[in-house]
Parts: C-alpha cells; sequence; structure tokens
C-alpha cells in the first residue's frame, strides 16, 4: 500500500491500481477523492476536525476514526468498514446522512438501489442468576372454594357493549420508506400523497429522493418529473445540476436518446465544472458524443476529457476518439 501522512497526524494507507487525489488540505482537515479502488484511513481527532472522502457519489464526513473504504466504480458499489469511532455517509439511496459506527460494515449497491449495514456487537451479556429449584414445578395453586350457584331471580348479565377502535395509525411516510430504500413502497405512497403537490412543495431533497426512487424502479416518467420539477424550483442548488446528469442517465439508458443525453451532461458540466460527478459527465458526454455519431463533438468531448481528467476511465476511448491514437 501507498501511506500518505498530512501534518495532523491523520494518514491513508491507498491499495495498489487506486485512483485517488487529494482535492483539498485545511487546518481543519480536508477532503480526499476516492474515484476507484480502496484506501485505509485513521483520522486524528482534534477540535474542529473535518476531513471528507468521496467515494463516487457518497460523500463520507470524518472526524476522528479509522475504516477502510473502496468504490467499485464500474459495479457503483461501496463498502465502508468502521473499526473505531464513527461517520455520517450520505449520497444515493442514503438521502441525507446515515450514522455508522465502530464494528458497522455498510454495502451500497447504487445499480440496483439498496444498502445493507452489517453490525458486530460483541458485548458480553451476562446471563441471569438461575434459582437452584428452577427446574422444579411450581406448587399447584390452591382449589378455590365453591361458590353457591346463584338465586334463580338474579337478572342475567347485560351483553357487552361494543366498542368502537380507533383508526390504525397512518404507515411510514413516502420519505421514511425511500431512505430505507423501499423505492417501490415509496412511490405509492407519494402517489396517495399527490404528486403534484410534492413537486410543487417539496424540498430540493424531496424531489432529489423522490426522482431517485422513480429510477431505481425503473419509472423513468416520474423521475423525470421530479428531476425536470427539482431543476425549476432550485435552480442555484447542488441537487438541480445533479439532477441534470440522472436527467442525462436517464436519457442514455433508459430511453436511448444520446444525443439529448449528451445535452444534460454538457448542463451538469457548465453548472458544476468541478462538481463531484464532473469525471462521470465528462465520460458520458463522450459515450454519447460518440453514440450519436456527431465524430467532430465526440473528439471536441474526447480532448476536454484528456485535458481535465487524464488518468480517467475513459481515457483510452478519449484517445481514440480525439485521434491522439
Amino acid at each position: 500500500m501507498v501511506p500518505v501522512v498530512f501534518s495532523d497526524g491523520t494518514s491513508l494507507r491507498i491499495q495498489p491500481d487506486s485512483s485517488v487525489r487529494i482535492a483539498s488540505v485545511h487546518r481543519a482537515g480536508g477532503r480526499v477523492v476516492l474515484e476507484n479502488g480502496a484506501l485505509e484511513a485513521s483520522v486524528v481527532h482534534h477540535d474542529g476536525t473535518r476531513w471528507l472522502v468521496d467515494s463516487g457519489p457518497f460523500e463520507i464526513l470524518v472526524t476522528g476514526t479509522r475504516f477502510h473504504v473502496a468504490w467499485d466504480l464500474a459495479a457503483e458499489r461501496l463498502t465502508l468498514r468502521l473499526v473505531e469511532g464513527s461517520v455520517s455517509v450520505s449520497g444515493p439511496i442514503l438521502g441525507e446522512g446515515i450514522a455508522v459506527r465502530a464494528g458497522d460494515t455498510l454495502e451500497v449497491n447504487r445499480k440496483e438501489g439498496r444498502f445493507v449495514i452489517h453490525r458486530d456487537n460483541h458485548e458480553p451479556h451476562e446471563a441471569p442468576d438461575i434459582p437452584q429449584n428452577a427446574a422444579e414445578p411450581p406448587d399447584p395453586p390452591e382449589k378455590p372454594p365453591e361458590l353457591p350457584p346463584p338465586a334463580p331471580n338474579v337478572p342475567r348479565a347485560a351483553p357487552p357493549r361494543k366498542t368502537t377502535l380507533p383508526p390504525a395509525p397512518p404507515g411510514p411516510s413516502w420519505r421514511d420508506l425511500a431512505a430505507s430504500g423501499k423505492y417501490k413502497d415509496a412511490l405509492e405512497a407519494a402517489d396517495r400523497e399527490g404528486l403534484d403537490a410534492i413537486y410543487e412543495g417539496g424540498s430540493a431533497a424531496d424531489l432529489r429522493d423522490l426522482g431517485d426512487a422513480a429510477r431505481l424502479t425503473g419509472d423513468a416518467a416520474r423521475a423525470v418529473e421530479a428531476f425536470s420539477a427539482l431543476r425549476r424550483r432550485f435552480p442555484a442548488d447542488e441537487q438541480a445540476a445533479e439532477a441534470a446528469f440522472l436527467l442525462g442517465i436517464i436519457a442514455f439508458d433508459k430511453q436511448g436518446a444520446h444525443a439529448e443525453a449528451a445535452s444534460w451532461f454538457s448542463t451538469y458540466l457548465r453548472e458544476r465544472p468541478r462538481g463531484r460527478l464532473a469525471r462521470e459527465a465528462a465520460g458520458r458526454l463522450l459515450e454519447a458524443r460518440l453514440r450519436s455519431g456527431d465524430k467532430a463533438l465526440a473528439r471536441e468531448a474526447a480532448r476536454a476529457y484528456l485535458r481535465d481528467f487524464p488518468g480517467g476511465p475513459h481515457a483510452e476511448v478519449a484517445r481514440a476518439a480525439a485521434g491522439d491514437e
């Protein structure tokens, strides 16, 4: 492994063949981008410590801990194992952030739209004291005294009154269902609540989660509606730019509309040229230009990719498209 040590004592051990870059470093911490592969981190805690590890579209917020993280770009799979401390992980499927603590292993499969946390709790549990005669059956209760028969003129008791049970509490909200990975149920709950009301009244995070839920269940039409509403109502939000990227993914993968996909990927790069999805957007833009058959625009996209991401996963395709091979 390749060791990297920072002045605050924080250290990284990067596995061979991994793609990692240090995006920024400051007094309180910094940002590390794991583009593909795996690394081990030991973050030293100080007052105000704040390290961020970007693994694909996921962000790991660290204040002091030891962990191992792997991001498989091709499979779109994140694996995070906490040795000590705790972290918060946010991103697609996970929402605004979930806590992962020591002993946990978080596995996220973005393609399948699911995640799981494996708990590793080795805390000892003391067995309760067992009395020595516990195996002996208890003494039978004394037979109650017999009651005299009721008098013949005793009236019969009135039948019990029927009572109306209170209505059952409402089920989980579509937001809760989406946060737990139950995307089909989340869409059904959102439909009952009223999609138009969510499109017009939901937050940027709501629209992103609803769009992700629709996209991951194959409902491209609703995903487009949610992401379009997000871009219309929150044009300056980071998630609006990411919605453009996801609209490009839908156009490319679900609809085969490669020219439209290229337009969306170009939109993301124009709005967030240094965003966390910039490399992926540049690569998908190149693919979309090639699929649409526009050689001049494909060459332009290829040269831009090689300029900005010369060691990226699309570099070989870009060199061929740019005419450098």
